[in-house]
């Protein structure tokens, strides 16, 4: 793991690695190298089980993709001692804000767009017309402020797909927009249903953390006064939380005020009110730029893609590597050529890489440029490195079979070859089934004995002895 997820050129990130261990303890050293130099070393003890956690510090490293290496001591399996991953470094956090300079005014403030090289946050504007001509993936956020409805499908399609590539899409509930320019999109937390209009008496909200924890709200500090106070005259309604959707900030008990949602590799965020005073005083809280600067940084640390992935038969370019095109080569460890092939989804090309099944790092050149630059870091799955013996009752589910036999030793190997080769005698088995159908005939036999009628009843004998007749029927009386 790499924390910060958010690399800057002054940023000095920590590196946690976790190694693994199979058989008796022993000693080993574990050394991180970056861009192919030693950067730190550190002794190990490997339990029986699994080794301790290490942390390394990374220095400050400049504007770029950097490659990394943990490498522990040779032993007998080699191919599982190094272990790869990519640092993005970025020198600012550019963000586009799509709507108009009104519309947009509080949020190019908070984003510090007047600032000048000192600040790390780069803001654009533009208006939803100019929107279509726009590249997206270099931008680490994208607010949409006010611009629904978007000029067309072909602008939702782009900023979905923005979405799905790893952007961070910010949508503030926009005056000029109806419902259904909300329901075009499907990337959206939740579908909006209406315009709330709230009483004069209820318009002071208490804004609620519902996911303190998330790295949005983590790091917020609240002021003296505790949650922040907002006043709010008209907030969307939504309805049911689409897939993968949660809300993050509620205002009052249970009314959203910030819903997420995970799109692809990227995310969504939706406030329920603007970015302006038009519905709500939200822009004018001291929330206000502490969270818009929080939301920046977030979209950077997801944008920036995985450290690293696992190797694969088939790998999607276009959700672990956007910007290939076609064109692009991508080269393994040992600098051959790696397989893309173009397929077509839903009418778009979609470009596939085969055979990624060696672990190393593979770098990737544009077809206008013969540089070669780091584009992905594959690792062999750490699993297959596990040596640690199957427990016995686990053995029938990792075969898949509801019943297994298993040995231990010799001696119980012997004794299901023979049990299963041989066979069992039935002697035993029909001695019990002897015994069982005696029982039941002693049983049968005295049930039987019972239906019929009495000696008494058939001679007609009465209490004192005397006898009427012949039989339960009556007949001559003897005397």
């Amino acid at each position: 793991q790499i924390q910060p997820p958010l690399l800057l050129t002054d940023t000095s990130p920590k590196v946690q690695v976790r190694t693994g261990h199979s058989g008796p303890a022993r000693n080993t050293s574990v050394t991180l190298f970056l861009d192919d130099k030693e950067v730190a070393s550190r002794a190990a003890l490997l339990g029986e089980a699994e080794g301790d956690d290490i942390a390394f510090s990374l220095p400050p490293s400049p504007v770029g993709t950097h490659v990394g290496r943990v490498q522990t001591a040779p032993d007998n399996l080699p191919i599982d001692d190094a272990f790869y991953f990519l640092t993005r470094v970025r020198e600012t956090l550019p963000s586009l804000c799509i709507g108009e300079a009104d519309d947009c005014f509080f949020l190019l403030k908070a984003l510090n767009a007047s600032l000048g090289s000192e600040s790390t946050a780069r803001v654009k504007r533009l208006s939803t017309e100019e929107l279509a001509k726009e590249d997206l993936s270099t931008f680490s956020c994208v607010f949409l402020c006010n611009g629904l409805p978007l000029p067309g499908q072909a602008e939702v399609l782009q900023l979905e797909q923005y979405v799905k590539n790893g952007g961070l899409l910010v949508l503030f509930a926009g005056v000029k927009a109806n419902i259904g320019d909300y329901q075009v999109m499907t990337s959206l937390p939740a579908p909006p249903t209406g315009v709330i209009e709230i009483t004069p008496s209820l318009r002071k909200k208490m804004l609620r953390w519902e996911k303190p924890q998330h790295p949005i709200l983590r790091t917020l500090k609240l002021g003296p006064g505790g949650s922040p106070v907002v006043t709010v005259s008209k907030a969307l309604d939504f309805g049911p939380l689409s897939e993968g959707s949660e809300q993050l900030i509620l205002m009052g008990d249970k009314e959203p005020f910030l819903l997420s949602r995970d799109f692809g590799r990227g995310r969504v965020l939706l406030f329920a009110v603007p970015a302006d005073r038009a519905w709500s005083t939200f822009p004018l809280s001291a929330f206000f730029l502490p969270i818009v600067h929080q939301v920046v940084q977030f979209g950077g640390a997801i944008s920036g893609g995985t450290p690293y992935l696992f190797t694969t038969r088939s790998l999607s370019l276009a959700e672990n590597l956007p910007t290939a095109v076609q064109g692009t080569i991508l080269q393994d460890p040992d600098k051959n050529n790696v397989s893309i092939r173009s397929s077509l989804v839903e009418n778009k090309p979609v470009l596939r890489a085969d055979d990624l099944v060696k672990p190393g790092v593979y770098r990737m050149s544009k077809p206008d440029s013969t540089d070669m630059e780091p584009a992905l870091a594959l690792n062999l799955n750490r699993a297959e490195s596990d040596l640690s013996p199957v427990k016995r009752e686990e053995i029938p589910k990792v075969l898949g079979v509801e019943a297994a036999q298993v040995a231990n030793d010799r001696e119980d190997l012997q004794r299901l070859i023979r049990d299963f080769r041989v066979g069992r005698t039935m002697g035993e088995s029909f001695l019990w089934l002897a015994l069982i159908l005696a029982i039941v005939e002693i049983f049968y036999a005295n049930y039987k004995c019972r239906q019929g009628p009495s000696l008494s009843d058939a001679l007609g004998v009465e209490a004192s002895g005397k006898v009427t007749g012949s039989g339960a029927e009556g007949g001559t009386e003897a005397k």
